[in-house]
């Protein structure tokens, strides 16, 4: 089993510390992605923790 197989057993987390936020790489000052509702998504500096699913996932790759 490898590291990706473990992904697949939760929702898809736009809160993890891991994914980034609305204007990470914008060149124009404009959102590069947003939530579907149309919510941008804080910023990796504005997470200052792992999230719920975070920590389940990491518990479930581990075996914990």
């Amino acid at each position: 089993m490898n590291a990706d197989d473990h992904l697949h057993n939760f929702p898809y987390d736009i809160n993890s510390i891991m994914h980034y936020g609305s204007y990470q790489f914008s060149i124009n000052g404009k959102p590069t992605i947003l939530t579907k509702n149309g919510t941008r998504l804080p910023s990796w500096r504005e997470k200052n923790k792992l999230s719920d699913l975070d920590k389940l996932a990491i518990n479930d790759y581990y075996g914990c």
